[in-house]
């Protein structure tokens, strides 16, 4: 009995190696996709290995298979890591490298010229906060920087190894971003000549500085229905 058991015992172990093996693969296509995508100056390479990894998550969970987590937590945790780590990496340009040419071309050159005069005319004007010299400006920056965006991170990775306390903490940066980008749209917008008048002038003005930042500002606020209306159940692991 126990050999002719072993030829199906045998294969059953090559099917679960197998598949083990395609999740580990689209696993890290998923997030290397992730990272890169996250860097902002490489970001757009970054794209197509994400959507590439999700899709062999996705593939994976269609045919039945065992995967790591729901392909929508997948792609609510991926955003939720771009959209920190872009805001982290962009802000920590504008306050640690504004005195360079990579801070100055891209803060100063693209996006002031592009989307927000204020950073046209003014970026790297103020002492060692660097940034602009919009009162409030550099604080909202700095209360993101070291505080929420390291926080949002952590719990976005947790959220996507299925943790409970992730969920916890999805939920609690969620409004807190809410109230950040309320605070930080009403306080910008209050120098609106500088930005967008006739002083700051950026190719694309009022309209193109909101297309901009929408994905930003908008993407939290998507979020709260998905985080009170799906299963919390799955996330499962303390």
């Amino acid at each position: 009995m126990a050999t002719s058991l072993q030829p199906a015992n045998d294969q059953l172990a090559d099917d679960l190696d197998a598949q083990s093996g395609q999740l580990r693969r689209a696993e890290k296509w998923f997030f290397a996709g992730v990272i890169i995508t996250g860097s902002v100056l490489v970001g757009p390479l970054g794209l197509p290995v994400l959507i590439y990894g999700i899709y062999q998550l996705r593939k994976i969970s269609k045919l039945g298979r065992h995967a790591v987590r729901p392909w929508h937590v997948s792609v609510i945790g991926a955003f939720a890591i771009i959209d920190a780590a872009a805001n982290f990496v962009g802000w920590s340009f504008c306050t640690f490298a504004a005195r360079t040419g990579v801070g100055w071309s891209f803060l100063r050159d693209g996006y002031g010229f592009g989307f927000d005069g204020f950073y046209h005319v003014d970026y790297g004007s103020t002492f060692m906060i660097n940034g602009v010299a919009g009162p409030g400006e550099q604080a909202f920056i700095f209360m993101a920087m070291f505080v929420l965006w390291p926080m949002r991170l952590c719990a976005a990775w947790a959220f996507l190894k299925m943790k409970r306390w992730g969920f916890r903490w999805m939920i609690t940066t969620t409004w807190m971003l809410v109230l950040f980008w309320v605070g930080w749209t009403t306080n910008g917008l209050m120098y609106f000549d500088e930005r967008f008048g006739a002083i700051g002038d950026p190719a694309f003005g009022y309209l193109g500085w909101w297309l901009f930042n929408s994905v930003y500002i908008l993407g939290p606020v998507v979020m709260v229905p998905y985080l009170y209306t799906v299963n919390k159940e799955l996330w499962s692991e303390e």
